[in-house]
């Protein structure tokens, strides 16, 4: 049976007009996320974070040591908690950066759009964070004070352009005139939820009837070998060697309260190899099927692969297409709705990825796994389709008699 994954996932902030956060009462809640500020002194972070908790403008005076503020707030029918901790730029701060950046689960990057400096500090942030935080922690950009036009010294492009070079989502906001100041936080409630819900837990190897066997293909050097490795590891792997003829891993993973293998192949995307298809897609409980974004020449070759797949793959494999490398914007040649039109064509989910920056490689494998998973039946589950074969085979025998006697008369 397919699971049925949330609509969270499917959210589109720029399609959505009603990004309002409902503030509530303080509960007793199992959803809880910490949030963290950071950039350099006097960008508007400790207005923004008062904002985020009052829902209203204030002026503050900047954190002078590291502060921690919690809200609560109503959200698809749950009620979560929201940690948010806030800093000042000060030497002496940042020897406590372990701790302020432990167990985070979403960081805003702020500078301000009138101090260009702000802007230059914003390296030595995301370092940090690279160094001190959960690799799967999600990222927001925020260009701050975006209602002063007349002492803006940073573009709004310029902006956009560093957020795509890191993978970021970004926005411009305003404490002051209320601008985006709910969407950004409703944008990070929505990612972190999903990071959750998508979270797979890597276990060591143990015994398990359930058995999965993955394959990946697509062209040379789309990434094949580097999104197999995230997958096992759950980190990206840097100066993967392309793969000669196969590759094999195996991982452990717990998925609705069972213990899965995963048995990972992976394949050189080359035409010598390709004799042996028939064979390496055999048992294939899942396919994954790779183009990179950055090269034309790789989604010309989809069709073939694509056809080794229908023709050598059982009819009830399941196939995931995937655009690799998305964090490299900068190189794009193939646009998301090309990508998007060949996965409804073939009638295939579609995922764009990076393994660089971790963007949807957990959600890819979960889907895929949701997609083949069929959870272990109890004892009742046996009776009651006993029950309903029983039924069925009574009215075949009844239609059966009744179509007998019809034809005799």
């Amino acid at each position: 049976m397919e699971e049925q994954l949330p609509n969270v996932s499917n959210i589109e902030y720029e399609d959505r007009e009603h990004c309002k956060i409902i503030r509530v009462q303080a509960v007793t809640t199992n959803k809880k996320f910490k949030l963290i500020i950071v950039g350099d002194s006097n960008v508007g972070k400790s207005t923004i974070i008062n904002h985020f908790c009052s829902g209203l403008y204030k002026d503050t005076i900047p954190a002078t040591d590291i502060e921690f503020q919690d809200i609560f707030i109503r959200f698809e029918n749950e009620t979560i908690q929201l940690n948010f901790g806030d800093t000042d730029k000060t030497d002496k701060h940042r020897s406590l950066a372990h701790s302020y950046y432990s167990g985070a689960h979403g960081v805003f990057f702020v500078y301000d759009i009138t101090d260009l400096n702000s802007l230059f500090k914003l390296d030595d942030w995301i370092k940090d964070v690279k160094n001190y935080s959960d690799t799967d922690i999600v990222k927001i950009l925020i260009g701050n004070k975006c209602d002063d036009e007349t002492n803006r010294e940073i573009s709004f492009e310029k902006g956009q352009q560093i957020a795509e070079v890191y993978g970021f989502p970004f926005f411009e906001v305003s404490s002051k005139s209320n601008v985006n100041i709910d969407k950004v936080l409703y944008t990070m409630i929505v990612d972190c939820i999903k990071k959750k819900y998508f979270k797979l837990i890597r276990l060591k190897p143990e015994k398990t009837n359930k058995k999965y066997k993955l394959i990946i293909v697509g062209h040379s050097n789309v990434g094949k070998s580097t999104i197999i490795h995230h997958f096992c590891k759950g980190i990206h792997g840097r100066a993967i060697e392309s793969t000669i003829g196969f590759d094999f891993k195996e991982i452990f993973v717990r998925f609705k309260n069972e213990t899965i293998s995963l048995n990972m192949w992976d394949t050189a995307g080359l035409e010598k190899y390709r004799s042996l298809s028939q064979q390496y897609y055999k048992g294939a409980h899942g396919i994954f099927i790779v183009y990179d974004i950055t090269d034309l020449n790789s989604l010309f070759k989809l069709d073939d692969w694509i056809k080794d797949v229908e023709n050598l793959s059982d009819l009830n494999t399941v196939k995931i297409l995937i655009g690799s490398k998305c964090d490299d914007t900068l190189n794009r040649k193939i646009a998301t709705k090309e990508g998007q039109e060949v996965a409804k064509k073939y009638k295939y989910p579609f995922f764009e990825v990076s393994s660089k920056t971790n963007v949807n490689i957990d959600q890819l494998l979960y889907t895929m796994i949701s997609k083949i998973h069929v959870p272990e039946q109890t004892d009742e589950d046996l009776i009651k389709l006993d029950n309903i074969e029983k039924k069925e085979e009574k009215e075949k025998r009844k239609y059966s008699y009744n179509e007998k006697n019809s034809s005799c008369c």
